[in-house]
């Protein structure tokens, strides 16, 4: 019998639940740290001296390059056990089919559970795709045209045009902290 703390084809579910559970934790603690870094920016603006404001903003800064960090990290973290959870789920399909065409009717019952198979409504597979019939083909629609940046771009930058109809080219600023 399989319970809810069973190590199933070499992954232990509760251990796997327990990551999950720190990952909830991770997060909600991730989010009480943003509302603490929104709390910052207010007290940074509130500061007179610019020498304070921009020593609070590195500070700051740094904080929130961190968190967007831990915040990917974490990201990753639940895809990757989302895609383990998918993988058990998986083979605990083909087991389930396994025991339920052996048993009559393919229904079974516990004290606790139903189990039954159903036919799924049917789906087409495509064994040779050049021997359908034209009538059964479906021509995509062509995207629309769109702009190439990077020629326009190269084509602005290195004089070769002086100007293109309908665009720009645009230089925005970002900010770079470093710690001296």
């Amino acid at each position: 019998m399989i319970t809810g703390n069973a190590v199933y084809e070499n992954i232990n579910l509760e251990e796997l639940g327990n990551s999950i559970d720190n990952a909830e934790n991770a997060v909600l603690a991730l989010l009480s740290e943003n509302d603490r870094v929104a709390d910052m920016l207010e007290e940074i603006e509130a500061l007179e001296s610019r020498t304070d404001r921009l020593e609070e903003s590195g500070i700051l800064w740094v904080e929130c390059e961190s968190f967007i960090a831990r915040c990917k990290k974490l990201m990753s973290t639940v895809e990757r056990a989302s895609e383990r959870v998918k993988e058990v789920q998986g083979k605990l399909d083909s087991k389930l089919k396994d025991e339920l065409h052996e048993c009559p009717e393919g229904k079974c019952e516990t004290p606790r559970w139903k189990f039954a198979l159903r036919k799924n409504a049917p789906s087409v597979v495509i064994l040779d795709e050049s021997e359908i019939p034209k009538k059964y083909m479906v021509t995509p629609k062509a995207p629309p045209p769109r702009p190439n940046k990077n020629l326009i771009k190269s084509q602005l930058t290195s004089k070769a045009v002086l100007s293109i109809k309908g665009v720009k080219l645009d230089r925005k600023e970002r900010v770079e902290v470093k710690e001296r």
